[in-house]
């Protein structure tokens, strides 16, 4: 059996270098990361708060906002793991309980009896993970970062879409709770 070797001669091709100005390579990451770590946090943080909040609430008119924090508990938690699950793609160690510090203090246990003051609480909170997402995002686009990017689009819109629903919560329980003309 009778074996050719032949011998290709490759010819080097050039790549043209992207016209960029040279920048710290770790810096715009390493802020990347710091923001997915505070928002993996604020994410568990949320679920905790939600989870309480939606066990504590009393009152049948409170019914629909418990609802809706209890549904949402998963939903946060899905973030954390998705975001968990990005940190740990990237090389990064995911923090564990003892890195974690408490932030939401707008979540008081004397208030859990106070639909509305709930629901504010609730308000603040999504319009912080919707401010957070869009920096996360606008950090990994900015990186060139697209399964980053890809990965947190859907995660803003489910908090833009919880922050809607409490926004129309508290429309509504303001409204209620308003004395009407004649009274």
């Amino acid at each position: 059996m009778n074996i050719r070797v032949i011998k290709a001669q490759v010819e080097p091709v050039h790549v043209e270098k992207e016209n960029v100005a040279p920048a710290e390579p770790n810096n715009g990451k390493q802020q990347l990361i710091q923001e997915l770590i505070a928002q993996y946090n604020s994410e568990l943080e949320t679920a905790m708060n939600y989870l309480a909040i939606s066990e504590n609430l009393k009152g049948m008119k409170n019914e629909i906002v418990r609802e809706a924090l209890a549904a949402d508990v998963a939903v946060e938690m899905g973030h954390a793991k998705t975001i968990a699950a990005r940190l740990h793609i990237m090389g990064v160690t995911v923090p564990c309980s003892l890195c974690f510090k408490a932030e939401q203090s707008y979540f008081k246990k004397e208030l859990h009896d106070d639909v509305v003051q709930v629901i504010k609480g609730v308000i603040r909170a999504e319009k912080g993970a919707v401010a957070r997402y869009k920096k996360i995002i606008s950090l990994a686009d900015g990186l060139k970062d697209w399964s980053t990017v890809d990965e947190m689009s859907p995660i803003l819109t489910d908090e833009e879409g919880h922050l809607r629903e409490f926004l129309d919560f508290y429309q509504e329980f303001k409204t209620a709770q308003s004395p009407t003309v004649g009274e």
